[in-house]
Order: C-alpha cells, then sequence, then structure tokens
C-alpha cells in the first residue's frame, strides 16, 4: 500500500513539473509574438543594405509630400504668367526631427518692374510664438482677420515688409524684399491685397509647380534600402528658374543607415557643383561609373553619375559618414536596377487647374504687376 501511494506521489510531482515547464514555454511563446509584434516599427540594423523585398517606399511619400501641400494656404492672386525663383515641398517621415508627419511648403516669386521679390512659406515657430509676438518689431503694423484667416503685416526698418497669416492653427509667413527698402502707401497697398487674398487649391489658388515641374516622375529610380538597416527620414520636390542656367526640378530623399546620413537626390540641372578640390571616379559591380567630388567649401562629398536622362547625386558628410565606399556603390547600382513606379501620376496636377482670382487678386495684378 505504502509503494502504491510513494508512486502516486512521484507521478503528481511529474505531473507538476510538467504543468510549470508548459506554462514557461506558454510565457516564452507569448513574449515571443509580442516581440514579433514590434519587429520592424525601427530598422534592426542586421541583414543586407539592398533588399528589394523589403525596400523602402519612397514614392508613396512623395505622394503624401505632393497631396499634403495642397492643402497648404497659398498666395491667391498666382497665374501662370508669374516668374518665379523656386517652389519647394517637404515632408519629413522621422519623428525623431520633426512633429509626426510635419511637411513644408515654401515659394518665391519675382517681378521686375517694379523690382520685387515674394518669400512666402508655412512656420511652424510662428504659431507657437504666436503671431503678436512674431510680428512685435514691424513697424507701421496692421492687423487684419476675415472668418478664414487672422494676422498682420508691415515693415521692418531698412530691410523687408513681412506679412504673417493664420489658418486653422496652421502659420505662414511671407517676406517682400526689393531694390527699396523705404516703406510708402504702394507698400501698404500691397500688403493689404495680399491680406484678402490668401487661399487653399480646393477654394481656387493656382500653383504652377504641375505645369512647369522638368522631371518625368516615372522616369525616376530609387535605392532599394533595407527597411531593417535604414530609415527614410524625408522626402522632397524643388522647381528652380534663374535667368543665368536653364530651368530645373529636384527630388530628393534623406536616410538614416545606422547612425549615418545620407541625402540622395535625381535632377536635370546641370551645374552640380562649383569649385573642385579634388575628383575620383569609380566603377560599380554593374559598370556605372560614379564621380566622387569634393568642392573647396563644404563638409561632404558628392557621388555623381548620370542614367541617360537625369543626373543623380549621393551626398554625405566627409568627416562623420562611416558606411563603407563600396556599399554606397552598392545602393547605386541598386537604385539603377529600380523597376518600381507609380501605379499613376494623378496625384502631382494641381486642384485649381486655372486661377480663380477674386476682386482683390486682381487688383493687385493690375496695380503692382
Amino acid at each position: 500500500m505504502k509503494k502504491r501511494l510513494f508512486i502516486l506521489l512521484l507521478l503528481f510531482i511529474a505531473i507538476l513539473i510538467a504543468g510549470c515547464s508548459d506554462e514557461g514555454d506558454a510565457s516564452s511563446t507569448e513574449t515571443s509574438n509580442e516581440d514579433d509584434k514590434t519587429e520592424g516599427t525601427e530598422p534592426s540594423g542586421t541583414g543586407p543594405l539592398i533588399d528589394p523585398d523589403h525596400a523602402l517606399d519612397e514614392r508613396q511619400s512623395i505622394i503624401m509630400t505632393v497631396e499634403d501641400q495642397k492643402e497648404r494656404l497659398k498666395l491667391g492672386f498666382i497665374t501662370e504668367d508669374m516668374t518665379l525663383d523656386s517652389i519647394y515641398m517637404h515632408r519629413f517621415m522621422d519623428k525623431e526631427f520633426a512633429e509626426a508627419d510635419q511637411s513644408t511648403y515654401a515659394s518665391t516669386y519675382r517681378s521686375e518692374s517694379p523690382d520685387r521679390g515674394i518669400h512666402y512659406s508655412n512656420e511652424i515657430w510662428a504659431c507657437e510664438d504666436g503671431l503678436d509676438e512674431w510680428t512685435s518689431d514691424l513697424e507701421y503694423r496692421e492687423e487684419f482677420k476675415d472668418d478664414q484667416v487672422e494676422g498682420y503685416y508691415g515693415h521692418y526698418e531698412y530691410e523687408t515688409s513681412n506679412l504673417a497669416v493664420k489658418h486653422q492653427d496652421e502659420c505662414y509667413i511671407a517676406t517682400i524684399y526689393g531694390e527699396d527698402d523705404e516703406y510708402d502707401e504702394a507698400d501698404e497697398g500691397f500688403l493689404e491685397l495680399m491680406s484678402k487674398t490668401f487661399k487653399t487649391e480646393e477654394e481656387g489658388a493656382y500653383d504652377p509647380v504641375y505645369s512647369r515641374f522638368t522631371i518625368d516622375l516615372d522616369n525616376i529610380k530609387f535605392p532599394s534600402l533595407s527597411e531593417n538597416r535604414a530609415t527614410l527620414r524625408g522626402t522632397w520636390l524643388s522647381y528652380n528658374e534663374s535667368k543665368l542656367e536653364p530651368n530645373y526640378s529636384v527630388v530628393g530623399a534623406d536616410y538614416f543607415i545606422e547612425d549615418d546620413h545620407l541625402t540622395y537626390e535625381i535632377t536635370d540641372e546641370e551645374e552640380l557643383y562649383a569649385t573642385v578640390k579634388t575628383e575620383e571616379d569609380f566603377q560599380t559591380e554593374n559598370g556605372i561609373t560614379v564621380t566622387k567630388v569634393e568642392e573647396n567649401v563644404g563638409f561632404e562629398y558628392k557621388y555623381i553619375w548620370n542614367d541617360g536622362t537625369y543626373n543623380y547625386v549621393i551626398k554625405v558628410d566627409k568627416d562623420a559618414f562611416e558606411l563603407p565606399e563600396s556599399e554606397l556603390l552598392e545602393i547605386v547600382d541598386s537604385a539603377m536596377a529600380d523597376e518600381r513606379s507609380f501605379d499613376n501620376l494623378d496625384f502631382f496636377s494641381g486642384v485649381t487647374k486655372t486661377p480663380e482670382l477674386g476682386k482683390e487678386a486682381q487688383e493687385l495684378i493690375d496695380t503692382y504687376y
């Protein structure tokens, strides 16, 4: 009898131990599952740098960059005939360096008679400081307000005229400059009319960037950087005009590869650097000729090549960048092998096809342009 009880006791202990082991295995499995859920939210830093099956998606970010800026408040008196210096749009993806999904839109227009330039952009710090504080140093400061916007305009002594406007918790700054830094009735009249023209594309603002952009977005290429090794920090597009050289555009992205920062640009600009300190040519494994340039002024190396249509440029800090040059050349080869594309280019089209000018916008054009 005692022997049977002893055997039963041993069986009970064995079952108890097995149960604890099963619980430990289940706990381990649950922990592993939780790790699997978080895996991929940030680069693991392991695996190949180039991975077409798990590559970052720059094109989706570009679509969001363009769509975001359509909702921005814009100058409401712009027409296709206006001369401009540049239009720039940028969307940050990396929350460590900007507010989540923070985007920037900036445009600069000019006229020759009279000589006047206008730089306009959204400005996050103006809202944080408050427009009253932001414009407190303006002379001849005037306040304006309607159902959609509010703000101030005026003049900085011996400098520029400025206008600050707020719309739906977003702030924008316009800087007006020219040869004559004296502030007079004409300048005040210009600012007063401008303050009554702001609108979004949906409300009728016209933006010439869509018709003037000189790069075919169907013919651009990006590297297949692995999402396990790299982070896409942001993407941008710009269009630029000049009296001295052909108009050109840029499509760009910047990345972090572990702790290394890398900028990648696609452009039809012809002059990619000024005075050269050093210049060296490399060949990638796939036979692409890449020119490494160090300029006399600056703190970066530029790696430049051409695909027969556009120039490509990788920029890195020449003192802080640690990624081996061999891996940079792998990036070049992966970019030239890129066969991805946008589903369509419908996103790169303005909401307003022709300018919808209000009374004040038309008066401003008739009087000042």
